[in-house]
């Protein structure tokens, strides 16, 4: 318990004073206060998009819902 090292994600860099070397976060930051506060940049790739089909799939019982929204158990009667 305690000292367990937590990463927040999605905060926002309100405000740097660079006279008084200030950082202020917009959002919750876990732990006590006055306790140290690690920042860095986002170590995130986001995934690139692959073309006009991508995430369609080619399976025909997943992508004929996304042609016809009707049930495949209506259709087949």
């Amino acid at each position: 318990m305690g000292g367990d090292q937590v990463t927040i994600e999605n905060l926002v860099i309100a405000k740097v004073d660079a006279d008084i070397n200030l950082i202020a976060v917009k959002g919750a930051i876990p732990g006590p206060n006055g306790g140290v506060v690690i920042l860095r940049s986002t170590a995130k790739v986001l995934p690139e998009k692959k073309g006009d089909g991508a995430g369609i799939s080619n399976n025909p019982q997943k992508a004929s819902a996304r042609v016809n929204p009707q049930k495949a158990s209506a259709r087949n009667h």
